[in-house]
């Protein structure tokens, strides 16, 4: 395909921009990808998907676009993704969509990402970490960009070809269209019926499609969909006089005002998952008008705004037949039941029990089941077992439902890491159910408890001959300040594999020095010591993957480890050789020597103590001075 150069004309019409020809770096494959409006634009022209469409992602660079105004090691970048991801800023240009053509002269699509040089130069070609979180970045601007799902887990980085196609010319800005933090000078409520109604649907409407209600008197909300911004306004009673007489308590999908500490006076729940960490809270004691302003987050399994959910191929075991019929799900309550199973089961589990008809007994009777099966097995309530009741009234073509229900009346399916499970006994017989249950809130986890377990086990698993994949969570102490993820995202992940060659092992590494030097010397390129991290294991070698990604991720993740293991071995590290117990008492006594050298206590000891030496000596060039 020819490469149309801008003339001069061109050029001097638009100063503001660059003309880049990329330079290689490096290229992804997908196996699939889905539109999100059932077609895009290639080059002028209208392409619908079609199966097995594959995509391409060349990820190129120049030295126009700008580096990252942080110098990110991968610690830092580590760091940064279990606290705070919205902190990462990566300068990155998306090209148009464009044709190509695979090794079996296949059509497919590909985008050229731009990057800048030394920042790929320093920080990206040598490191996989970098070059997969450069992938996850790439495919989420892809999907604001072009309406194209792609899924960063399914990537497979091409070894003998560093792009696919011809690298386009890029037309990139020299600077941003506008600022991307704004200061925020008037503190003013916004009326809702002040609000621009040609981006978003306000209170009656969202009520109507979510929970089927007509109204709330005192409740006006507003979903603008250009900034992704949730507004709500709540009317409050005269009795209401001062900040300190309400309390918002929200999480990310629900929002409770109460008044004095004791009355509720609204309660909401939201379609959207919100940034309620990041919440705008103004009080009018005037008008009586709480104002509640958050950032509404994206989830990638649905579209954020819109009437109905879209089918999409980013869903779990979606049907692969005549995908037409399966275009939208326009019954609220088949909407809310795939919402809640995104929410409840990514971290948590769902039972999900769905009748043609309302079936009485069986929603009565299965809760009860459930309590009683948690509180025998001494299941918390920070990770509880879930249950939603769903009257199907429409097919429903995400993971797999359609096939499991069949021609049943009744199905009571399980849902773990968004992944779904039938139960196949009787739904009057308890022993079923708890049977049922207990086959997968009981899959074996080996607990390893000292160090003397850890070293065995690592010595033991150090060879070639044995075949199984070992699953390694090492707990560390610090989890309270890290990420979402963690114990449940192992669990999950560990309980819906279906892999017999997997074994899940759990550690809680506790601050003693053993164990801290057997990771250190033993599993050397261990970097997440501060956060909760998963070890895939296998033949010696092992590899780190760090619990920022959801049960989901993981799964895949380990599934195309155990199937691709010799295409991607080179990437992983050798476990090290067993200590001697002289070796490891030397190692053990010099981390205690360090631990008492960068001592807090220690060093303000010190600075006191020199600082008093200081005091003492002109106290006494005083005094001889004076004599």
């Amino acid at each position: 395909m020819s490469v149309k150069i801008a003339s001069s004309e061109e050029l001097e019409k638009d100063k503001d921009v660059y003309y880049i020809k990329p330079i290689e770096g490096y290229c992804v494959k997908f196996k699939e990808c889905h539109f999100e409006t059932g077609s895009v634009t290639v080059q002028g022209m209208i392409v619908k998907k079609h199966q097995n469409m594959k995509f391409f992602i060349n990820i190129c660079h120049c030295v126009e676009i700008p580096p990252p105004l942080d110098d990110y090691t991968e610690d830092m970048l580590s760091e940064k993704l279990d606290t705070n991801m919205e902190d990462i800023k990566i300068p990155m240009s998306v090209s148009e969509l464009h044709s190509c053509l695979t090794n079996k002269n296949e059509e497919a699509l590909k985008v050229d990402i731009l990057i800048n040089s030394n920042f790929f130069g320093e920080r990206v070609i040598d490191s996989l970490f970098f070059r997969q979180f450069i992938v996850i970045i790439a495919c989420d601007l892809i999907n604001s960009k072009h309406k194209i799902i792609l899924d960063p887990s399914e990537s497979v980085e091409l070894k003998n070809k560093k792009h696919i196609g011809e690298l386009m010319i890029q037309k990139v800005r020299k600077t941003p269209v506008e600022a991307g933090i704004k200061e925020i000078k008037d503190q003013k409520i916004i009326l809702i019926e002040d609000e621009d109604k040609n981006n978003g649907i306000d209170f009656c409407e969202y009520e109507k499609i979510i929970h089927g209600k007509e109204s709330l008197p005192n409740v006006k909300m507003y979903v603008n969909q250009k900034d992704r911004k949730l507004k709500i306004n709540v009317t409050l009673s005269d009795d209401i006089e001062k900040e300190s007489d309400l309390m918002i308590k929200m999480n990310i999908d629900r929002i409770v005002v109460i008044a004095h500490k004791k009355t509720k006076i609204a309660e909401m729940y939201s379609r959207f998952l919100m940034n309620y960490k990041a919440t705008a809270l103004v009080f009018d004691g005037t008008s009586k008008l709480l104002s509640i302003s958050s950032q509404c987050i994206q989830i990638r399994s649905l579209p954020l705004f819109g009437e109905y959910f879209l089918h999409t191929q980013d869903d779990e075991f979606n049907d692969d037949g005549d995908n037409n019929k399966y275009e939208v799900l326009k019954d609220t309550n088949s909407q809310r039941a795939i919402h809640t199973i995104v929410n409840k089961s990514l971290n948590e589990r769902l039972i999900l029990l769905i009748c043609d008809r309302v079936c009485y007994e069986e929603r009565e009777e299965i809760p009860k089941i459930i309590r009683e099966f948690s509180k025998d097995l001494g299941i918390k309530k920070s990770n509880a077992l879930h249950f939603h009741f769903l009257i199907k009234k429409e097919k429903i073509p995400h993971y797999n439902i359609e096939n499991y229900i069949g021609l049943s009346p009744k199905k009571l399916l399980y849902f773990i890491g968004e992944k779904a499970y039938p139960f196949r006994g009787q739904l009057n017989s308890k022993k079923d159910i708890y049977q049922f249950l207990f086959t997968f809130e009981q899959k074996n986890i080996t607990k390893l408890k000292t160090y003397e377990d850890l070293d065995k086990f690592l010595s033991t698993i150090n060879n070639d001959l044995d075949q199984n994949f070992y699953m390694l969570y090492l707990n560390f102490y610090k989890q309270k300040d890290c990420g979402v993820y963690g114990i449940n995202s192992f669990e999950n992940a560990a309980k819906s594999l279906d892999l017999k060659n997997i074994k899940a092992l759990e550690m809680r590494v506790e601050q003693n020095k053993e164990t801290l030097v057997i990771i250190e010397m033993r599993l050397k390129d261990v970097k997440h010591k501060k956060c909760p991290t998963l070890l895939l294991i296998h033949k010696g070698k092992y590899k780190e993957i760090p619990l920022i990604f959801s049960p989901r991720i993981v799964r895949k993740f380990i599934e195309y480890v155990v199937e691709n293991y010799y295409e991607i071995e080179d990437t992983w590290t050798k476990i090290g050789e067993p200590l001697t117990y002289i070796q490891l008492q030397y190692l053990v006594d010099e981390h205690t020597i360090n631990d008492l050298q960068y001592n807090k206590k220690f060093i303000i000891a010190a600075v006191i103590g020199g600082f008093s030496i200081l005091l003492l000596g002109f106290s006494i060039f005083w005094a001889l001075n004076d004599a």
